[in-house]
């Protein structure tokens, strides 16, 4: 059965309503890095809502091309401003899970080996604090720079699309949902490739400085436990 592009609009509008949303969220992150300084929450809100209003309008006109009928254009404008919302609140949601996602990555890079377990515990707690003490040190806009490069890296859509482009197994999930193996393979692409290394080069920077820096690292830098640091010791050190 053949689709007409009236149905064509008919079945995808609510598509159309999540994406927007969703990159609506994105678009302000960016803008954040651009101007170098984070909008309050509650403006951003306002931003959300604004555009909201006005994307359901414009969808509302495009709809009076290809519908006649006055009260399905107006459902259809209703589902997608019901789209919109959704996929705004499933990107805050997503920016939120900043966190979640460092927390994997230090345990991605640096796992438990031969640490006993209560060192490693600490040290990758440790790790996670002076992490997030450096990123709120930095300005705004490198900030907000370094999480949109977490976000992407761990991004089921990354995933997918970097397997499918070097012809790996296609895989539509979360870093954090990866097999430990499955982890070090897509690493290696990041790795391997001359515009994407710069990533995992920025994270293993970030994180290993981290890491080192922590004191509950230093036994395994020097056998004897005589290492204190000096070479990494700023102001954020115990």
């Amino acid at each position: 059965m053949a689709f007409s592009t009236f149905d064509f609009i008919i079945y995808l509008s609510p598509i159309f309503g999540y994406f927007a949303g969703f990159f609506t969220v994105k678009i302000n992150h960016l803008l954040i890095i651009r101007r170098g300084k984070l909008w309050s929450s509650g403006n951003a809100q306002q931003r959300y809502f604004l555009i909201g209003v006005l994307g359901s309008f414009v969808f509302a006109i495009f709809m009076l091309f290809f519908v006649n009928d006055l009260k399905l254009m107006l459902i259809l404008t209703l589902v997608f401003a019901a789209i919109f919302t959704i996929g705004i609140k499933h990107a805050m949601w997503r920016f939120g899970q900043y966190e979640e996602i460092l927390k994997d990555l230090i345990l991605s890079l640096f796992p438990k080996d031969k640490l006993n377990e209560t060192v490693y515990d600490k040290l990758i707690k440790d790790t996670f604090k002076i992490t997030k003490d450096m990123l709120a040190s930095m300005q705004t806009s490198q900030a907000e720079s370094l999480k949109l490069l977490f976000f992407f890296f761990d991004s089921a859509f990354a995933i997918f699309f970097i397997n499918l482009i070097y012809r790996k197994k296609i895989k539509i999930s979360r870093f954090k949902n990866l097999s430990a193996q499955e982890k070090v393979s897509y690493m290696d692409i990041w790795e391997s490739n001359d515009y994407l290394n710069i990533i995992p080069i920025v994270m293993k920077a970030l994180i290993g400085y981290s890491y080192y820096t922590s004191e509950h690292s230093w036994g395994t830098i020097s056998k004897d436990g005589g290492y204190k640091g000096e070479v990494l010791r700023r102001s954020y050190i115990n």
